[in-house]
């Protein structure tokens, strides 16, 4: 399969993808999975690191009521551990460049999602 074949298969994909409500759940859904398993990663090893109790509520929970709710939530049990530890969290290293890049894929993803609702 050459190149260029790959980009014409890759653009039908998300053309098709989107076609009727369906099968824009599902591509949704395969998406979130691909987020979920680095995420789920993290949480279980920052959890086993710090002693963070009950990581696999916030993983079943996130799976039950939502990752977008659970992760959050996460993180500042997280936070709390880093800051019980006396560990500094002040500086995040966020460069000026890191802040425009959230920002393009950020409006990127309000542009896709805009699209999807419109069709």
């Amino acid at each position: 399969m050459g190149r260029r074949h790959f980009w014409r298969s890759w653009g039908r994909f998300w053309v098709d993808a989107v076609v009727n409500p369906a099968s824009t759940s599902i591509a949704v859904d395969l998406g979130l999975l691909l987020l979920l398993l680095p995420l789920f990663a993290l949480m279980i090893i920052e959890s086993r690191r710090l002693g963070i109790p009950l990581v696999w509520a916030y993983i079943v929970l996130g799976l039950v009521v939502a990752i977008s709710a659970m992760f959050p939530l996460f993180l500042i049990a997280r936070e709390r551990r880093l800051a019980a530890r006396g560990a500094s969290t002040d500086s995040f290293g966020f460069t000026t460049a890191d802040a425009s890049g959230m920002l393009l894929l950020s409006a990127a993803a309000v542009v896709f999602t805009l699209g999807t609702i419109a069709r």
